[in-house]
């Protein structure tokens, strides 16, 4: 499968194609005679399994981690559960902060800037 075809597939771009190959989150495409990188249809899920991952909030590093483990067949459900677990904790403390700077600005606009009389003095 050719690259356009392997980005209709995925959903991902040609460049995201690309670049996951670059970087090694895809095994390098062998090369047909004219040049082309041609892709195994598995490779379809694989991607896509990798943008849900990017969508949930994993990292690139993050992700590498556990396509490394997942394409060696050795990542076990105790690890992909330890990775949950850990990026759920970071969602709650994201949110934390969030609600905090939503705080922050509804008081601001009401006129109770904390910050306004250090600033504009």
């Amino acid at each position: 499968m050719r690259i356009g075809q392997l980005s209709k597939c995925s959903g991902l771009s040609r460049d995201t194609i690309r670049f996951y190959e670059k970087i090694g989150l895809l095994p390098q495409a062998v090369r047909s005679e004219n040049g082309y990188r041609d892709y195994p249809e598995a490779l379809a899920g694989q991607l896509k399994l990798l943008n849900h991952a990017k969508e949930l909030g994993f990292d690139l590093k993050e992700i590498r981690a556990i396509a490394k483990l997942f394409l060696s067949k050795s990542l076990s459900v105790k690890q992909m559960n330890g990775f949950l677990r850990e990026k759920n904790k970071e969602i709650d403390e994201k949110i934390t902060r969030l609600k905090s700077f939503k705080k922050e600005i509804a008081a601001a606009l009401d006129g109770k800037c904390r910050l306004k009389d250090e600033v504009f003095k």
